[in-house]
């Protein structure tokens, strides 16, 4: 039996309706973990500083919000940082370094890139559009804002650093 691919869709030719197609149940994303410190190396994607053993793999834009466990949503964290955010809606920074870091394994040789651009699109501006109009959903959805940690600065982040580069490349 094949397993369904489901997602949240965001309707912008019917009245700007919003709809969740299907949802995805909430998995365990340990497994994950590997492929994502491919691009990470080891750091944590809220704070910039480096991962102990209590490593999380937390969806940016909240799962509660969007309902669904793409790649495309996915880092890693520490707990601390992870619980601290809880199912907040993220500041906008988080969102810039997180389509960032989409292009920069978009334009790398990781092999879940085809992943990516099956589920953000083939286009640079298609991706850009499609977490837009996931986190504006999420944002009207949840409330709660969370703009990080007072003394995180996404300058002085190496991982944020190569993004910005890889981007800048592909433009």
């Amino acid at each position: 039996q094949m397993q369904k691919s489901f997602y949240l869709d965001v309707d912008l030719e019917r009245e700007g309706r919003e709809y969740i197609i299907n949802k995805e149940e909430r998995k365990d994303l340990t497994p994950l973990r590997p492929i994502l410190d491919e691009y990470q190396h080891n750091t944590c994607f809220y704070c910039g500083e480096e991962l102990d053993e209590d490593i999380h793999v937390d969806h940016v834009i909240p799962y509660q919000a969007i309902l669904h466990n793409q790649l495309w949503n996915l880092v890693l964290s520490h707990d601390v940082c992870n619980e601290d955010k809880l199912d907040s809606i993220p500041a906008l920074m988080f969102i810039e370094k997180l389509k960032e870091r989409n292009e920069f394994v978009l334009k790398s040789d990781l092999p879940w890139k085809n992943l990516l651009k099956k589920d953000l699109g083939n286009t640079y501006e298609q991706r850009i559009q499609k977490v837009d109009v996931q986190y504006s959903y999420a944002k009207r959805k949840i409330r709660r804002m969370w703009r990080g940690f007072e003394n995180y600065d996404p300058s002085q982040d190496e991982n944020w650093k190569k993004y910005v580069r890889a981007k800048n490349d592909l433009l």
